[in-house]
């Protein structure tokens, strides 16, 4: 029944896979999409989100915590002699 997929080669049936399954998600997303706000109710505001993630971000990669106030590395400056 599916033995043409053994004439196919390997590129064309990547390409194949991945487009059959893109399609499928798009497809998923619009069909579902309306079913599922009327489900969860509406969303809540994206600058809420933004604002969220740039705070947990400056929090976890803020370098002036790590530097001092002149861009070295508290206690590996060189000592001098």
């Amino acid at each position: 029944m599916f033995y043409w997929i053994y004439d196919i080669s390997n590129g064309y049936l990547a390409g194949l896979v991945c487009l059959v399954c893109l399609g499928y998600t798009w497809l998923g997303l619009l069909v579902l999409r309306p079913w599922i706000r009327k489900w969860l109710g509406p969303e809540p505001g994206e600058n809420e989100f933004v604002s969220y993630f740039l705070s947990c971000v400056r929090c976890f990669l803020r370098p002036d915590a790590r530097l001092g106030r002149r861009g070295h590395i508290p206690g590996l400056q060189r000592r001098r002699q």
